[in-house]
């Protein structure tokens, strides 16, 4: 009886031992993705659930087809060739405008989400190297003014119908944030969350570090 109690206690020792309790608390599940024209990844530890990797998904992609200013049908495309005319646009597509009209505010024209006349100027995506004229350079400034955009809601208007709104300077940083959202309300504490270098952290390592060496662009 003795030596089938000792054998016992062995089976249960090398079962547990051996891991198949369940995942380890230090791994992770991960997705990557191209969005906003570049890599993204959204790695989490403490769950196993992917529906929440696969909603962040959907969240990226949602957001790319309200605020892209190169998908004709996204709401910043809709705006910037309505020659002035009001547009109104998703409730998601206003906050990120009215943020952005805050920090140009607040920065008094240094930061500016009506760059978009230059950024199609330049068009380094179609063009690299393309250096323009000074003459067309000083035209498409013209254009440029925060102030000519009218938000009233949901609804958009560009003062100047050869203005154009460009969100690539906050955009990726304001999905961040919102995923970071989705995924406390999920109850996840530790998180890394990278679109193309725009890094958000849930919490910290599982280990109590910070994330500071794993903060890193990677493809």
């Amino acid at each position: 009886m003795k030596r089938i109690l000792i054998w016992f206690l062995t089976i249960i020792i090398m079962f547990t031992a051996s891991g198949c309790t369940g995942p380890s608390s230090e791994e992770s599940i991960k997705t990557t993705g191209m969005y906003f024209d570049t890599v993204i990844s959204i790695e989490v530890w403490g769950s196993t659930d992917t529906s929440i990797l696969a909603h962040c998904k959907d969240l990226c992609a949602e957001y790319e087809q309200l605020l892209s200013r190169t998908i004709d049908t996204s709401d910043i495309s809709r705006i910037n060739s309505a020659n002035g005319a009001p547009v109104e646009v998703d409730a998601r597509t206003a906050e990120v405008i009215g943020k952005g009209l805050y920090y140009s505010r607040l920065s008094k024209g240094a930061f500016d989400i009506t760059i978009a006349p230059l950024s199609e100027l330049w068009d380094i995506d179609d063009r690299p190297g393309n250096i323009p004229g000074p003459a067309a350079i000083e035209e498409a400034k013209s254009h440029v003014n925060y102030k000519n955009v009218l938000l009233e809601g949901n609804t958009v208007t560009l003062k100047d119908p050869k203005a154009g709104i460009d969100l690539g300077a906050i955009a990726k940083g304001f999905i961040a944030d919102k995923l970071k959202d989705y995924l406390t309300s999920r109850e996840i504490e530790h998180a890394l969350i990278n679109l193309g270098g725009n890094i958000v952290a849930v919490g910290d390592k599982m280990n109590g570090e910070d994330f500071h060496n794993q903060c890193r662009y990677q493809r």
